[in-house]
């Protein structure tokens, strides 16, 4: 959260320092006797993704204990199949994460509380720093509480986690809580699960189109400001249509009127997939690459090992570019505004970040991974260690 909306954290900060600060603070206990453990991450699609990775890692600690997670509604068909990560999954739309503040959005969590505090948690993580669920938490009784501090909430965790201050991958805050708890994070990769049926679903979507390369394209994200002009995407389509390939546009429940702006610059047929979560997961998987912006497809991509595009503007790509061993970059460097959490665009040039970005950069992208494929050499793989993948840095 620290490394996105700067006036958000700032106004943590100052109800932890002024009013916060002021409470008798938890006392810090030893994690002994667990028997029920309550985890928060309510962020969007690409962060469940990320949490596979820490999920697994805590249940192959935690074998008999009942894991409970609290997360969107999303989580439910990312998490589809997994072998018993979690215990339950609790739903919840949290106002800050879809932007309602309404009335009805707030009881939410009121109707939340009373059902957590049902559990009698022993102890509860709140991944992300966020003083609003770390404040949840709390009003939930959990035991024994632990998390960062980003915004603060100090006094309301009995166990806080040491943090440098650097900017960091989202993947590796997540690995500092499993280091803290002494869980083995020897293979801390996002993974997600497919049955056999599946399996064999995306088989036939493969032979479907064969012999014909497949690209997907999702041109959403959840804020404008991520998303490249439609023109651009269509100079892709158009390009890779020429070379026969086939051509996927993954439509997202608010990109309808990017999929109509695109198919209008178009000079070829498309396949448009517009379907519930789990089959755009089994969709996505049935890909030979994916392009995509700063959103969760990139990460699904990732967690599936697809060869993934991805195009970022506003966003560090250091602290939440997917993770894998096929992962490419498309982005301008040395913009001073960036990392950006607005909804309008404060840059001298409108849509900067984005709009420098040239639909010829992204094929040559495409192109060069395609040939590396073809030759059976592969130089855009990286370790998860030094997260480094290819990168276009446009000046």
């Amino acid at each position: 959260m620290k490394n996105f909306n700067t006036q958000k954290v700032q106004k943590g900060l100052w109800l932890d320092q002024h009013i916060i600060a002021r409470l008798k603070k938890k006392r810090k206990k030893p994690f002994a006797c667990l028997k029920k453990i309550l985890i928060f991450d309510f962020h969007a699609i690409g962060d469940i993704v990320l949490l596979t990775a820490f999920l697994k890692a805590l249940r192959q600690k935690y074998v008999s204990q009942e894991i409970v997670l609290v997360a969107g509604p999303w989580a439910n068909p990312i998490l589809q199949n997994h072998p018993q990560l979690i215990s339950k999954l609790i739903v919840i739309k949290a106002p800050w994460v879809v932007y309602d503040y309404s009335f009805k959005s707030l009881y939410q969590l009121i109707k939340l509380i009373r059902k957590l505090r049902l559990f009698e948690f022993d102890m509860g993580i709140e991944i992300r720093g966020d003083l609003r669920q770390i404040f949840l938490m709390k009003c939930a009784n959990v035991k024994q509480t632990l998390g960062y501090t980003f915004t603060g909430g100090k006094q309301w965790l009995t166990n806080t986690i040491p943090d440098d201050g650097q900017t960091k991958h989202l993947l590796d805050y997540h690995q500092q809580i499993c280091n803290y708890l002494k869980c083995d994070t020897s293979c801390f990769q996002p993974q997600l699960f497919l049955s056999e049926k599946e399996k064999q679903s995306i088989k036939s979507l493969k032979a479907n189109r064969a012999p014909k390369t497949t690209l997907g394209i999702h041109p959403g994200a959840r804020k404008s400001l991520k998303q490249i002009e439609g023109s651009k995407l269509a100079d892709v389509i158009n390009h890779f249509y020429k070379q026969q390939w086939h051509i996927i546009l993954f439509q997202g429940p608010t990109d309808k009127a990017l999929i109509k702006n695109i198919k209008k610059q178009i000079d070829c047929p498309v396949e448009i997939v517009n379907v519930p979560m789990r089959a755009y997961i089994l969709q996505i998987a049935s890909c030979d690459h994916i392009v995509c912006m700063d959103s969760g497809v990139g990460h699904i991509a990732a967690a599936l090992k697809i060869p993934v595009t991805v195009i970022f503007g506003p966003t560090l790509t250091k602290f939440c570019k997917p993770i894998g061993e096929k992962i490419s970059i498309v982005q301008i460097a040395d913009v001073p505004c960036r990392p950006c959490g607005s909804q309008k665009c404060n840059h001298k040039i409108n849509h900067f970040c984005m709009s420098q970005i040239s639909s010829e950069t992204i094929i040559s992208m495409l192109e060069h991974h395609h040939e590396s494929r073809q030759s059976k050499k592969d130089p855009s793989k990286l370790s998860r260690v030094g997260l480094k993948p290819i990168a276009v840095r446009l000046t």
